[in-house]
């Protein structure tokens, strides 16, 4: 994904692959109807803490993401981060301040865009160029 990107920028940056950035395990999905349904009223009463059966929840998310926004915060040079779009959403929210549970999966990023944060005296100033 981020190929394309490295080369138009000639080389000039450096970059690694964090596991922590995939996608949210939704599990293994072979379930019933009925289970489906019981599993559909677990996530309705709790939807940050449900966990799907063999998956992990937006709770184990945010666990799994605090390393990545730390690593951001601490960055002193330009960062492209290449996520899908809920790790991408957890990330900026925990950054922007966005109250993550439950509000993480509300956040806007429009997908085929670049969202720039600049980190400012009071937080962050973001702008967004879609493409």
């Amino acid at each position: 994904t981020v190929a394309p990107l490295l080369g138009r920028l000639g080389g000039r940056v450096e970059h690694c692959r964090l596991s922590a950035l995939n996608h949210l395990d939704l599990g293994t999905g072979s379930q019933s109807r009925a289970e489906l349904q019981m599993e559909l009223r677990k996530f309705q009463e709790d939807a940050f803490r449900y966990r799907c059966p063999g998956g992990e929840s937006f709770e184990d998310l945010v666990h799994r993401l605090t390393p990545v926004v730390l690593r951001v915060e601490r960055c002193k040079i330009p960062l492209v981060v290449v996520s899908p779009l809920m790790t991408l959403r957890t990330v900026y929210a925990c950054l922007v301040g966005a109250q993550v549970p439950p509000r993480a999966g509300e956040v806007e990023i429009p997908q085929h865009s670049i969202v720039e944060l600049k980190p400012t005296l009071c937080g962050w100033a973001c702008s967004t160029t879609q493409f």
